[in-house]
């Protein structure tokens, strides 16, 4: 639940860094807030009862991968 929580703020300060910056987000953003949420709850509770730290670490590592490539190619 801890991480679920870092998760929502982490989210809500990029949002309120981004209105602070005068960058207009789409109406879809806003719904996808509270899905942030719910999936931070639901990976926490999933981590915690069903996965190994194993699996978990390779998990990571694979999304962690993916968004270093999609960032290196989009930038």
């Amino acid at each position: 639940a801890v991480s679920a929580l870092f998760i929502f703020l982490n989210s809500l300060a990029g949002l309120m860094g981004s209105q602070a910056n005068l960058i207009e987000l789409s109406s879809d953003t806003y719904i996808l807030l509270p899905c942030t949420l719910v999936a931070g709850i639901l990976g926490s509770k999933l981590a915690a009862n069903y996965f190994n730290t194993k699996v978990l670490r390779y998990f990571l590592a694979t999304v962690l991968l993916i968004a270093s490539i999609k960032f290196l190619i989009l930038s």
